[in-house]
């Protein structure tokens, strides 16, 4: 949802996400606690993939730039890795041009869909969290580096 801001600061444009985990309590009767917690903690890294990937579609379809990322207290700062990760990974520029030759002279339609670009990818993000500060963190650095691998690779 897209929520517009004014009063007394400049018109801004807040993408609001949220997320919502379910819960299994069948299966934490029939298996182990420490079962139990990681299939929970695999959930929770899946919604916030999710989240990283929708938020990065949205975004570039509003054609923004520059974006801050603030995750409230009730996220769980050890799992942002996986929101900027996902993130990354769908925040690419994605075109169908094809050569077209400097030498060669070009007698198509100036709007040639091999000359246009589909989308624009955010050139800014900075994520934040409301109590802890986890961009020292080992784990999320692993994480980011992983997606910018991949995002070098394509």
């Amino acid at each position: 949802m897209w929520v517009y801001l004014g009063s007394n600061y400049p018109v801004q444009r807040c993408l609001l996400l949220q997320q919502k985990f379910k819960a299994n309590k069948e299966s934490e009767k029939d298996e182990a606690a420490e079962d139990a917690q990681k299939k929970e903690l695999e959930g929770k890294q899946k919604v916030l993939k999710g989240l990283g990937s929708i938020a990065a579609a949205q975004l570039q379809a509003m054609k923004i730039t520059e974006a801050e990322i603030i995750a409230s207290s009730k996220v769980d700062a050890n799992l942002l890795g996986d929101f900027h990760a996902a993130f990354i990974s769908s925040n690419f520029e994605y075109s169908e041009k094809s050569y077209i030759g400097a030498e060669e002279e070009f007698k198509g339609d100036e709007n040639d869909k091999r000359k246009q670009k589909h989308s624009k990818p955010v050139d800014q993000i900075q994520i934040t969290h409301e109590t802890s500060d986890f961009s020292t963190n080992p784990d999320y650095l692993d994480k980011l580096a992983a997606a910018r691998a991949t995002e070098y690779t394509r």
